[in-house]
């Protein structure tokens, strides 16, 4: 693992040309036509970063409560790949949903289409198709429209509403039902310099249209490079409510690669 990142940062940082990327918070919901992104950390804080599916990228410590009073941690890493071949559509996959500890295993790899619906000065809304494969746990599906709103140069608001509905085993006998769930993330981000933004992310998750949890963290990031670019990025979450989650640490690098002239 340890030279497979090494490898991927001497490879981010390797590429830089004349053209100035935009700052975080004026960037859209979809990454312009003809980008090719590497995914080694969350590539957005609300759809793509929270919920039972549509999450995982990045480096993440997860301290979690099971069973009642006792404290376990888990030690993942998932890396992803995504592309815009055109403009108003990006499609990516989660191809290494590892976790570490406490044992080594395969996740459930995830795809995800998105399409932009609407596009102005400071508003971006867009559809969104998620979908788990069930290689470790179970299928499951999640639409959703991520909304970013960017309200000054340097003030961006990504808002998410989705429907998930996920596909599982409900009795020994291996009957299938499906629980719904309702996520609703929210994240506000500031750019202090050009290249150097930080922000604040909460919502609401429904478990199965019973159980409501909410995410409470915040997150840096740090811009390199110009035509090319990667975010160095840091974040934190806590979690309070009807969820077994305690806090979240987690850690990554998002490489962007223009592929047009």
């Amino acid at each position: 693992m340890r030279l497979w990142l090494a490898s991927f940062v001497v490879l981010v940082s390797s590429v830089a040309s004349a053209q100035t990327s935009p700052t975080y918070t004026q960037r859209g919901a979809l990454e312009r036509a003809t980008t090719f992104r590497i995914d080694s950390a969350p590539p957005d804080r609300t759809l793509l970063d929270s919920g039972e599916v549509g999450e995982g990228y990045g480096l993440r410590l997860l301290r979690i409560d099971v069973p009642r009073d006792v404290d376990d941690t888990y030690l993942s890493w998932g890396v992803g790949l995504a592309i815009t071949p055109v403009d108003r559509f990006e499609l990516g996959v989660q191809v290494a949903p590892v976790l570490y500890v406490p044992r080594t295993r395969y996740g459930d790899l995830e795809t995800y289409a998105r399409f932009l619906i609407f596009r102005s000065r400071h508003v971006d809304i867009a559809a969104q198709l998620v979908l788990q494969f069930p290689t470790r746990n179970d299928f499951g599906m999640g639409f959703g429209v991520p909304m970013v709103f960017r309200l000054h140069p340097k003030v961006r608001l990504d808002v998410g509403v989705e429907l998930e509905l996920i596909v599982y085993d409900d009795t020994p006998d291996g009957d299938r039902d499906v629980r719904p769930n309702f996520d609703m993330p929210i994240a506000l981000a500031f750019n202090l310099t050009d290249r150097f933004y930080l922000g604040a992310r909460a919502g609401l998750f429904v478990f199965d249209f019973d159980a409501v949890s909410a995410p409470i963290g915040g997150f840096v990031g740090y811009t390199l490079g110009r035509r090319h670019t990667a975010d160095f990025t840091a974040g934190f979450t806590g979690y309070v409510g009807d969820t077994n989650r305690i806090w979240e640490l987690i850690l990554g690098i998002t490489g962007r690669f223009w592929l047009g002239r």
